[in-house]
Formats: C-alpha cells, structure tokens, sequence
C-alpha cells in the first residue's frame, strides 16, 4: 500500500515537474518568437528535442518501477508491507 502510494506521487510530482517546463519553454518561447528572435518552427523543434530527451528517460524509469518494484528491498520491509516471501 505505501509502495504504490509513493510510486503514485512520484510519477504526479515528475510528470507536474516536466509539464510545468514544457509551460515555461511555451511562455518563453512564445515572447521570443513575439518579438522576432525565434520563429514559431524554431519553438516546435526545441520542444520536440526537448522530449526526445526526456521521454526515454522517463520511459526507462517507469519500466524499472513496474518490473522490479522489491528489488534490492531487504527482506523485513517485504514482511512488513504484507508481501509474500
């Protein structure tokens, strides 16, 4: 239960962590391309290179999350979170 509690607001505060930047880089972005020193296609390619580089990363560390969950955990926890052995 207290696993999948903070897995949950781990993967909410990340996810709020990398949509608040895609905001700033849209606002920013969006003065610049207003006052003529980026285009709005210069804005779309940052932000694609700025995904390529986080979702992989992000991917990776959810497949670790959902695939080995207990690894590396000490036995007592896994006795006290009602696990079987």
């Amino acid at each position: 239960m207290e696993y999948t509690r903070i897995s949950v607001l781990l993967e909410i505060m990340v996810t709020l962590f990398v949509e608040s930047v895609i905001c700033v880089i849209l606002g920013f972005g969006g003065y610049l391309v207003y006052v003529g020193q980026f285009n709005a296609g210069q804005l779309v390619e940052y932000i694609g290179y700025f995904e390529a580089i986080v979702w992989p990363i992000m991917a990776v560390a959810m497949l670790i999350e959902k695939i080995l969950p207990w690894q590396g955990v000490p036995q007592p926890y896994h006795r006290a979170a009602g696990c079987p052995h």
